[in-house]
């Protein structure tokens, strides 16, 4: 079992909140909604974020760079923080996202509860910020996904179907311009060997004149 939330925040990025909640609503997503600057989250579940987010291996120190922090935050608050030496930086960020609205946009949490409905710290801090679409496949659930991939396999037996057809038109226009191609070539072709055939009855008249010339001189 999985409990998705959304922590928002609108008065800097409705946008992206809006996409972010339409998504899930068309894809049929339980999600709940709250409001970021009244809600507390866990350091511990943001750290975990900031170490998925950043790819940083767990059992080491996380590490982030001012590209990350740029993705991160809105670009107010990211010039505000690469002011700030860089091992105060993530400090600065706890302790003040909530009142400085500092994040681009929604953070969206999904978490994996057991059969005996206990959290599964292992995945806790699996998220999301802000709005990507291909991000957000692991917010849709796996009986969603069956239905759109049979509706995608129908919508392509369905492109098969046309292409094919498509095809046939094709072949038909294309024999039929070979057909034309070829009555063409015939023509030409008759009209060279009529020529030749010409070209030959003037070699011979001129032929039997010579002889005729020929017989004619003798005599004289």
């Amino acid at each position: 079992m999985k409990k998705i939330t959304m922590y928002k925040e609108t008065k800097y990025s409705y946008r992206s909140y809006l996409q972010a909640k339409t998504f899930l609503e068309e894809q049929n997503v339980e999600f709940e909604i709250l409001s970021l600057a009244k809600s507390t989250i866990s350091e511990e579940k943001l750290m975990k974020f900031l170490y998925a987010f950043t790819l940083c291996d767990p059992t080491e120190d996380l590490v982030i760079t001012e590209e990350d922090w740029r993705k991160l935050l809105r670009n107010k608050c990211f010039e505000e923080v690469v002011q700030i030496p860089d091992n105060q930086r993530l400090n600065f960020v706890l302790e003040n996202y909530k009142e400085k609205l500092m994040f681009v946009g929604p953070l969206i949490f999904v978490d994996y509860y057991d059969k005996e409905g206990n959290l599964v710290k292992e995945l806790e801090g699996t998220g999301t910020i802000g709005f990507e679409k291909d991000e957000f496949g692991i917010y849709v659930t796996k009986a969603e996904r069956v239905q759109q991939i049979n509706k995608l396999i129908k919508e392509l037996n369905e492109n098969d179907v046309e292409f094919n057809k498509k095809i046939v038109v094709d072949d038909e226009f294309i024999e039929t311009s070979n057909v034309k191609i070829q009555e063409m070539f015939n023509m030409v072709n008759q009209d060279i060997k009529l020529e030749e055939f010409k070209q030959e009855e003037i070699r011979i008249w001129e032929f039997e004149h010579q002889g005729q010339e020929h017989q004619v001189s003798l005599a004289i």
